[in-house]
């Protein structure tokens, strides 16, 4: 139905949509936040790219949405919230270690799993708020957990982890 022409390649990331917006990681060497508008067609590269944001993108990690706020980490550690309608910036902070793992949010809360699969947990919001930071194992990390119910689904270089409250056993 439509395309956008940019440079780059080997996209990881998957994109997310909210707010009549697409947000796509460009570009795993430089990579970029664009936020394309879905309702063209054809080539709407000069139409439709409401918002682009070049500083510290991730070349792994997913976008993630909440509410009016997209919540991004780049592998070295830099977590960057955005206005997703205007795409200012909200705040950016440096977190402990490498990320390949995409940002979860489950019961009101933000996991971000670095490599040394430590998870730093905050509040979604306008301020950087860390409620708690896990180390969960002593193995490499890189894969996105899975969330199942009230627990999490964690793939390490060796094992793997089912991390729950222990009431649904």
């Amino acid at each position: 139905l439509w395309r956008i022409q940019h440079r780059g390649f080997s996209i990881a990331p998957r994109p997310v949509f909210g707010h009549d917006l697409v947000f796509a990681i460009i570009d795993r060497d430089h990579p970029e936040l664009w936020a394309i508008r879905p309702d063209g067609n054809g080539d709407v590269t000069d139409t439709h790219v409401a918002w682009k944001h070049i500083k510290s993108m991730p070349q792994r990690c997913a976008p993630m949405l909440v509410e009016d706020l997209l919540y991004l980490v780049n592998r070295a550690g830099i977590a960057t919230c955005l206005d997703a309608r205007t795409g200012a910036l909200v705040w950016r902070e440096r977190l402990p270690g490498k990320y390949s793992a995409s940002p979860i949010c489950a019961g009101n809360r933000i996991y971000l799993f670095n490599e040394d699969a430590t998870a730093t947990v905050i509040q979604p919001g306008r301020e950087l708020r860390i409620v708690a930071t896990n180390a969960l194992a002593r193995e490499q990390l890189r894969a996105t957990p899975a969330v199942d119910g009230d627990a999490f689904i964690v793939r390490t270089e060796g094992h793997l982890y089912r991390i729950g409250d222990g009431s649904s056993r």
